[in-house]
């Protein structure tokens, strides 16, 4: 959950000034998600969990961070018109 709330923060910050977030966020994004994706196939059970469990809040967090213009575009266009 810290790395997914370190993301929002970074991409936050960036919305707050305009800006796109750099493309150095969605490289720490999708490299964390596929550090902790190859732990997802470990044969110990606890560390497969793990690993599925960050990859997947990553990935999510991730979307989330990439669709979030999308829907601040469609409201502020709304309420600028």
């Amino acid at each position: 959950m810290c790395l997914s709330h370190n993301y929002a923060i970074f991409s936050a910050e960036n919305a707050a000034r305009g800006e796109i977030p750099p493309p150095s966020i969605r490289l720490s994004a999708l490299t964390t998600a596929a550090s902790f994706g190859v732990l997802a196939l470990s044969k110990i059970p606890v560390v497969a969990a793990l690993g599925a469990t960050v990859a997947l809040i990553v990935l999510t967090a991730l979307v989330a961070v990439e669709l979030a213009p999308l829907t601040r575009a469609g409201h502020g266009g709304a309420a600028g018109e």
